[in-house]
């Protein structure tokens, strides 16, 4: 029986890939990456399977995720000139929420709603707390901003968790 044996064991090489990453949000000043988005789907990663399937269903699912989310958070600044923006956001929650989950009939949609739901969840966080590169944009365009990063870090995650698996140089033996 063929199975896959590590040369390098995962509690070897998971400390390796955390010091890969941790420059990336201690050494780039204000362009530091919240990594901790990066960790978070370093971890999907693994629960989708830690494969090349893994990786596609990252890649669109979280991509869905974060855009959806900038719509959703460009429709409440949008309404701000009407209502507050606590308001216009639990309004809107119901068109762009609503619109998510209804995507899950589709079956590539529905098998990738964890990562959609970390990328809408990721982009809120990005978005409520600031954690956006210093760049000078409008309030419309910041919501973009935050997809857009939350993306970058994520993305990076897929990478890391690729990476993780990647150097421990996995090998199929017969047993």
């Amino acid at each position: 029986m063929a199975v896959v044996k590590q040369r390098i064991p995962l509690w070897i090489a998971t400390p390796i890939t955390v010091a890969v990453a941790t420059p990336f949000a201690t050494r780039l000043g204000t362009w530091g990456l919240p990594v901790w988005i990066s960790f978070i789907v370093w971890a999907e990663y693994f629960v989708l399977g830690a494969n090349m399937d893994a990786l596609k269903t990252i890649g669109y699912g979280f991509l869905y995720g974060c855009l959806m989310t900038g719509f959703w958070l460009a429709s409440s600044v949008a309404l701000t000139s009407a209502m507050t923006f606590d308001i216009a956001f639990i309004i809107t929650n119901f068109i762009w929420i609503g619109i998510i989950v209804y995507s899950f009939k589709n079956p590539s949609i529905g098998k990738a709603v964890l990562p959609i739901f970390n990328g809408v969840s990721m982009t809120l966080a990005v978005y409520f707390t600031g954690a956006l590169p210093p760049v000078e944009v409008g309030s419309y365009a910041a919501t973009f901003v935050a997809a857009f990063w939350t993306l970058v870090a994520g993305y990076f995650g897929a990478f890391l968790g690729w990476f993780n698996v990647t150097i421990t140089f996995p090998q199929t033996v017969e047993e």
